[in-house]
């Protein structure tokens, strides 16, 4: 049992929250880009609107023709990813909440 406890498990991660995680409202027919102060490992991403929200990540503008996902009205996005940005577009104006976290390994 002790050598399934190698080095490689002997860490434990806390997630950081980036301090430019926020609510907003974004502009309709226009994109909406989130940038984060250091790289994310993790994403969320809220559409609180009644309309499609567009989501594109990596810092390039998102629109109804440039896309990585579609959030339907009212649904969420969590997933592990690394970026540095994250954009967002929808036909009207809707409030979304875009968030992302570091993990922060230290070992035990």
């Amino acid at each position: 049992m002790g050598e399934i406890l190698n080095s490689g498990m002997m860490w434990r991660g806390y997630n950081t929250a980036d301090p430019n995680n926020s609510y907003a409202t974004t502009t309709a027919g226009t994109a909406l880009t989130q940038g984060f102060t250091q790289y994310v490992n993790r994403v969320i991403v809220y559409n609180l609107g009644p309309v499609p929200l567009y989501v594109k990540f990596g810092g390039v503008a998102a629109s109804n023709t440039s896309y990585d996902i579609v959030l339907p009205p009212r649904t969420g996005f969590a997933g592990g990813l690394n970026t540095n940005a994250v954009s967002v577009y929808s036909a009207d104006a809707v409030t979304v909440y875009i968030g992302g976290f570091r993990e922060d390994n230290t070992s035990i």
